[in-house]
């Protein structure tokens, strides 16, 4: 759905519910967010990629590259770091 007809699909049904118009704005904006973000999710990979990277850490860690911790206190605080 085009972002013109979506903004004015909210504006027309929240304008019963308030009747500050930037508020309605700052509302469709808002709402506009979750239908359209701004960001493409780069989190998405294929199978192949997925196990290459458990194959590459894994070769990684029988170098001695790993990281290891004490305590889940430590390892929670590294992670913390991030």
């Amino acid at each position: 759905m085009p972002t013109l007809p979506l903004n004015v699909g909210i504006v027309r049904k929240t304008k019963g519910i308030a009747d500050n118009e930037s508020f309605i704005k700052r509302m469709a904006k808002h709402l506009k967010s979750f239908a359209f973000p701004k960001h493409a999710d780069d989190t998405c990979m294929t199978m192949e990629e997925f196990y290459a990277k458990i194959d590459c850490a894994e070769k990684r860690i029988e170098q001695g590259e790993g990281t290891s911790f004490e305590s889940h206190e430590k390892m929670n605080t590294w992670l913390n770091s991030l």
